[in-house]
């Protein structure tokens, strides 16, 4: 705001000491071409300066937003079941159809750490925690 403004101002000054100066001297062709070669250098001083502002991009660039990345191996923590085993030691397994349901990369689970167990209801099948953790999945 400072810049265009201490332009103008300069730019009227110049003119009008170059006309006081040319009044109190004989008014010739020459001393008049001067005035306009004088004028016409300020104003292209000016446009050149204008020019380069248009120019510059706008300094706040949008950020452009971050892909959302999804954690495949974040497992729903509702799914841990605990199950409690024929000898009474309560056992924690990730539950087989919660996955399937709430998982969406249940497919790409390693099969390694499917597990079938016996339960005081019958056999019952479920993914190992500690195999999954070691496989890098959290929860």
């Amino acid at each position: 705001m400072f810049k265009p403004f201490a332009a103008i101002v300069l730019s009227g000054v110049l003119a009008v000491t170059s006309l006081t100066a040319t009044t109190a001297q004989a008014d010739t062709n020459e001393d008049l071409a001067k005035l306009l070669l004088g004028a016409l250098i300020i104003y292209g001083i000016k446009e050149a300066v204008d020019d380069r502002k248009d120019r510059k991009t706008n300094p706040y660039v949008h950020p452009t937003p971050k892909p959302v990345v999804t954690n495949y191996k974040q497992l729903p923590r509702n799914c841990i079941i605990h199950h409690r085993q024929h000898h009474g030691e309560l056992r924690k397994v990730f539950g087989n159809r919660c996955l399937r349901n709430n998982f969406q990369h249940y497919a790409y689970l390693p099969d390694r750490c499917y597990r079938r167990f016996e339960t005081l209801r019958g056999t019952r099948v479920g993914w190992g925690p500690r195999c999954l953790r070691r496989e890098g999945y959290t929860w």
